[in-house]
């Protein structure tokens, strides 16, 4: 199967590229990629710009540029390929520019140098939760600005949903899945600095309360209910391909977290138990773990170095993977169900839900140094049912 054996060398082209020695190691991955292209052109070219975006061809020098990828004429052909190589040569001559620039410019103080270092590190601190759909089924979705502790309006998905999941790759937000009384297969993407939802592909299968994460620019969507297909999604050729099935069924309820370069699930059964499995992309094989004990009103699943957190509704508990052993861990404030959760840095968020008879509109902040969660009353969401993502990066907001 083509897709599959791309898919395997997707992996194998992203070995090559290590940010230790760039250049050498990409220009050796444009080498490969182009040679393995050329044993079978009418088959494999449709997969040239995919390659060759993974490639950070503006990172090559020129000469390389100039003697082995201009002349190429796979890539002369192909209308990405020419949009890589153009930011490629841009980028180049950007840098040419600056270098001799430089040359001419006197020795600078220190002063100003400090100024724009504090300015970048304030800006680093800023972080946005995007929440998207969920409720009673609906299209709506708001900004949590973290660093200003306060929640904005943006423009609401083009389809409603609810029980979908969302993801932030690239600076982008997707919302995948849900469901509008019946499972649905669209998938859609939100620009931050156009501030515009555009269609994606839609899945192979319809996922709903289902798993989420990403690892190696790709989106993986892991099971849901009555669901154990497991897909991932490539932002670079728009399509999605299939990957090994989790060997559980009859699911409630999953969720995805990725740790150590492996995508681990935890699965709500219709026996009530809940199954722990790890997925290792490279192998493409699923792995039990220890089974967890939690509640049928749904729990959040995060990762954090070597640890996964289960946070439940009523309880809440760690894994290390290392020993594959669960422990108790302090319980959220509130007895939730139908919130999000995301990480950023040391904390761990929980936005929206709902307790036995209302929306639970206070976050809360769980510190995995200080072990301990702390409310924040300072605002207030309606969240419940929806998907969550985080992006850490300066965005403007309306």
């Amino acid at each position: 199967n083509l897709c599959c054996d791309c898919l395997k060398y997707y992996f194998q082209i992203r070995a090559l590229i290590k940010d230790e020695q760039p250049r050498p190691n990409i220009e050796n991955a444009y080498k490969v990629s182009m040679n393995w292209i050329k044993h079978d052109p009418d088959q494999r070219k449709e997969h040239l710009a995919e390659l060759i975006n993974l490639i950070r061809l503006p990172l090559a020098s020129s000469q390389f540029l100039t003697a082995h990828v201009v002349t190429e004429r796979l890539l002369r052909d192909d209308h990405k390929c020419n949009e890589f190589l153009i930011e490629a040569l841009s980028i180049q001559l950007t840098k040419a520019n600056a270098r001799e620039a430089q040359n001419f410019q006197l020795t600078k103080v220190d002063e100003p140098k400090c100024l724009c270092k504090t300015q970048t590190e304030e800006r680093k601190e800023k972080f946005y939760v995007f929440l998207v759909g969920g409720s009673n089924v609906n299209r709506m979705c708001k900004v949590y600005d973290v660093s200003r502790n306060i929640v904005v309006p943006i423009p609401n998905m083009s389809k409603k949903r609810c029980k979908n999941s969302a993801i932030s790759l690239g600076g982008a937000i997707f919302s995948i899945g849900g469901h509008t009384g019946a499972e649905i297969k669209a998938a859609e993407c939100y620009d931050p600095i156009k501030k515009q939802w555009h269609d994606i592909t839609p899945t192979n299968h319809g996922h709903w309360d289902f798993g989420i994460c990403t690892h190696n620019d790709l989106v993986y969507v892991v099971g849901g209910e009555k669901n154990s297909t497991v897909e991932c999604y490539c932002n670079a050729t728009n399509k999605w391909y299939s990957c090994q099935s989790m060997s559980t069924k009859g699911h409630i309820s999953t969720r995805a977290a990725l740790a150590e370069n492996s995508i681990y699930t935890l699965n709500y059964e219709h026996d009530g138990s809940t199954s722990c499995m790890r997925f290792d992309p490279r192998e493409g094989g699923w792995h039990k773990l220890n089974k967890l004990e939690m509640t049928a009103y749904g729990f959040e699943l995060i990762a954090h170095d070597h640890t996964l957190f289960a946070i439940g509704s009523d309880r809440s508990k760690r894994l290390d993977i290392r020993t594959n052993q669960w422990e108790l861990m302090p319980s959220m404030s509130y007895n939730r169900h139908g919130f999000s959760a995301v990480i950023n840095a040391d904390d761990i968020y929980v936005l929206g839900g709902r307790g036995k008879s209302k929306f639970t509109k206070f976050p809360e902040r769980y510190n995995i140094r200080q072990n301990k969660w702390t409310i924040i009353n300072t605002v207030e969401m309606e969240h419940y049912l929806g998907g969550a993502a985080i992006i850490s990066a300066y965005i403007r907001l309306n």
